[in-house]
């Protein structure tokens, strides 16, 4: 899949197993996506 800036998507590779969803990112993209998801936690949690 191409990244896509309207959605902040990175590019990735999608797979599907039955209904289970694997996105494969690129070490770049998968730092951001944790990052913002350590972001959110944090604000979450007060902290």
């Amino acid at each position: 899949m191409p990244a896509d800036r309207a959605t902040h998507t990175p590019a990735h590779l999608r797979l599907r197993v039955n209904q289970l969803h694997w996105q494969i990112c690129d070490r770049d993209s998968w730092r951001a996506l944790a990052d913002a998801w350590f972001a959110i936690q944090q604000h979450l949690s007060g902290g």
